[in-house]
C-alpha cells in the first residue's frame, strides 16, 4: 500500500508541476499498443512488444523523448547524424527521418 501511495504522490506532483510531461508519460499506461511496423518520422520501424517493455514507450513516442525533442530542434535535411551504440535502431530511425 505504501508503494501505491508513493507512486500516486509522485504522479500528482508531476501533474501539478509539468502537465504535458505527465500526460506524455501516462499515455503508455492507458492506451493499447500493437506489435508491427510503424512509421517513425517517415521511416518504417518494427515494434515487437514481446521483445522489451521499452518497445511500448517507443510505440507511443515516449522512449528517450528528451533526446528526440533535441533532435527535432537541431537536425535538418542534409545534416549528418551518427548513433553510436544504436541497439535496435529506434533513435537512428528517428534521426534518419530528419536528415
Amino acid at each position: 500500500m505504501g508503494r501505491f501511495i508513493s507512486r500516486a504522490l509522485r504522479a500528482v506532483t508531476l501533474l501539478m508541476s509539468n502537465p504535458p510531461l505527465f500526460w506524455r508519460r501516462i499515455k503508455s499506461h492507458i492506451l493499447r499498443a500493437r506489435s508491427g511496423i510503424m512509421q517513425i518520422n517517415g521511416i518504417n520501424f518494427n515494434i515487437d512488444l514481446k521483445l522489451d517493455f521499452a518497445m511500448r514507450h517507443m510505440y507511443f513516442g515516449l522512449y528517450q523523448f528528451e533526446i528526440t525533442d533535441l533532435m527535432k530542434r537541431f537536425l535538418g535535411n542534409g545534416d549528418t547524424f551518427i548513433d553510436v551504440g544504436a541497439n535496435i535502431g529506434y533513435i537512428s530511425a528517428f534521426g534518419l527521418g530528419f536528415v
